[in-house]
């Protein structure tokens, strides 16, 4: 496949998405909605255009260059910002390299992708790019920014979770006391509300 027969037939609508989306930024709640579907709109327009052009994924699960480096130029051509294009490649191709049916679906137009997308519940670019890449565990990023640290700053937090357990082994100490105290109170009340009976 050369980049001369790729035509992205909806870039200018992806574009219009984009600018549309940074006028509403100032207006927050309302909005937010509006934002969130004409983002995942976008995703469906630049899925259908890759679907409709033929394009496959590489056997690494990535756009073939010639393909990428077009979409880029264009959608940055269009006015998209740079970390926009950024994530629309990145997160399409990794929803497509995830479910590749939507190379299917896409053949049949961004209305169509547009229901799937819905239907899989896929409706924010957070929950695409998640579908995509998979959940973050949390461990393990705590995992790498441990890993990460110098010698100081792993003293450091040695001294840290010192600390914290030490106020955890207090709470628990304090807890458990003040069960045993409400314990006996209780058991008092009970034998001098028999004694009285």
């Amino acid at each position: 496949m050369t980049t001369a027969n790729i035509t992205f037939g909806n870039i200018s609508e992806i574009a219009r998405n984009e600018q549309a989306i940074s006028g509403l930024k100032g207006s927050r709640k309302g909005l937010s909605d509006e934002i969130t579907t004409k983002k995942v709109e976008s995703y469906a327009l630049l899925i259908a255009d890759l679907a409709t052009a033929g394009v496959k994924l590489k056997a690494n699960g990535l756009l073939p260059t010639n393909v990428s480096k077009k979409l880029k130029a264009d959608l940055l051509e269009a006015g998209v910002t740079d970390a926009c294009v950024h994530r629309y490649v990145l997160n399409t191709t990794g929803l497509l390299r995830a479910e590749s049916k939507y190379f299917e679906i896409g053949r049949q137009g961004a209305s169509q992708v547009l229901l799937e997308l819905d239907r899989d519940g896929l409706t924010t670019e957070a929950k695409i790019k998640e579908r995509g890449f998979g959940k973050k565990d949390p461990i393990e990023a705590l995992a790498k920014q441990i890993v990460a640290l110098d010698d100081a700053d792993r003293v450091r937090l040695d001294e840290v979770i010192k600390a914290l357990e030490a106020v955890k082994a207090a709470e628990a100490e304090a807890k458990a006391k003040a069960e045993a105290d409400a314990e006996a109170n209780n058991a008092t009340i009970e034998a001098l509300e028999e004694a009285a009976a």
